[in-house]
């Protein structure tokens, strides 16, 4: 039961995320100077955050890894530290004190993202005037990493820290905090089979422990991001019921050189494939009412085998439903960036260009 009602949460939380993300990345692209692009970029990074934020509170109802892949933990390390950097604005000083070989996990890269980033909060909380965060990291073992994050503010009495990791449990005053963000943080670390351990002295600060299964690996992280692949102009349709999601993400596909036709639900574009040219592609949003997009879908393959189909939804871990896993199925978490879902639409525009150049929509 907890879990479903946390389900719907995310799919409206993450719509209303998809509508900012789509603006903030349209504005982006035709920013007209350096301090624009930056300020957008980080409605963009928000929105992530948000992203991980509304995934992680699905983790807490049921635990669960969605995209697991091999992590270096110094490289994760040093992402949230440049990110910290960049919103704290030196009120605290960052202390980096890491083992000397490279640790690799196997994890959820945003999950454990917004799990370091919650402890890093909280120390911040511990800390009003300032102070040095330091994140250090070992190999306790043959089979652990461990991740240790230090503060040197307030420390906990030790009937708080005995409540720390209770769901709802805080001494932050109302509307400065839920009493989630420990107990999210040390169910993500228990989905990847670890551990989190909260030590703290009042006056002298507090640290947390995360002890995860170590693995090896011989992954290469790479240095500069390869460029993305020239696109061309795509057709596109555009199926989603919320109005402002539509118009937004229309918006930033047309910026972006798409020709673009946006419709309200299945039936629409099952109309539209029926009375115009076949688009390159079809986004189609998952939860749509009368016709959602599972069955849609269906009936878009009863009489278009081949046309790409990228499904997008505001719903936790849509990426493993197995009624995905299909041939020129593609699957895009909302809310998702411009660079996002070019990948996405690269990705499937192989299988589009393949049936000849494309055609404009109505």
């Amino acid at each position: 039961m907890g879990f479903f009602l946390a389900a719907g949460v995310a799919h409206n939380i993450n719509n209303v995320l998809a509508a900012i993300m789509a603006l903030a990345s349209s504005r982006k692209t035709s920013a007209p100077d350096h301090a624009d692009i930056e300020t957008y970029d980080t409605i963009v990074k928000t929105c992530s955050r948000g992203r991980d934020v509304v995934k992680s509170l699905t983790h807490f109802a049921r635990p669960a890894l969605t995209n697991p892949a091999p992590i270096e933990i110094h490289a994760l390390i040093r992402e949230v530290c440049d990110l910290l950097e960049s919103t704290t604005r030196n009120r605290l000083k960052i202390m980096k004190a890491f083992a000397g070989e490279p640790l690799w996990v196997h994890g959820d890269i945003g999950s454990l993202s917004h799990a370091l980033m919650n402890l890093c909060i909280n120390a911040m909380d511990a800390m009003p005037d300032g102070g040095t965060l330091t994140f250090r990291t070992g190999r306790p073992g043959l089979d652990w990493v461990e991740v240790a994050i230090e503060d040197d503010g307030e420390g906990m009495l030790p009937d708080i820290l005995a409540r720390a990791i209770e769901p709802f449990f805080t001494t932050k005053e109302v509307g400065k905090g839920t009493g989630l963000g420990l107990s999210m943080t040390r169910g993500v670390v228990k989905a990847h089979g670890g551990n989190l351990e909260i030590s703290s002295v009042p006056g002298q600060g507090t640290t947390v422990k995360i002890l995860l299964p170590r693995i090896h690996s011989s992954a290469v992280i790479p240095t500069s991001k390869a460029p993305a692949p020239s696109l061309g102009s795509l057709s596109v349709l555009l199926v989603d019921d919320d109005e402002d999601v539509r118009f937004l993400v229309a918006r930033m596909l047309k910026n972006a050189g798409h020709k673009v036709k946006a419709v309200a639900g299945g039936e629409e574009a099952l109309e539209s494939l029926g009375r115009d040219p076949l688009p390159d592609i079809i986004i189609l949003d998952q939860n749509m009412p009368r016709m959602d997009g599972l069955q849609t879908m269906e009936n878009i393959r009863a009489i278009h085998s081949e046309v790409p189909i990228l499904i997008s939804s505001g719903q936790p871990d849509i990426e493993g439903w197995a009624c995905f896993q299909q041939p020129n199925v593609f699957v895009i978490a909302k809310p998702f960036a411009l660079e996002e879902i070019e990948a996405k639409l690269a990705q499937s525009s192989i299988i589009a260009r393949g049936k000849g150049p494309s055609r404009t929509m109505a």
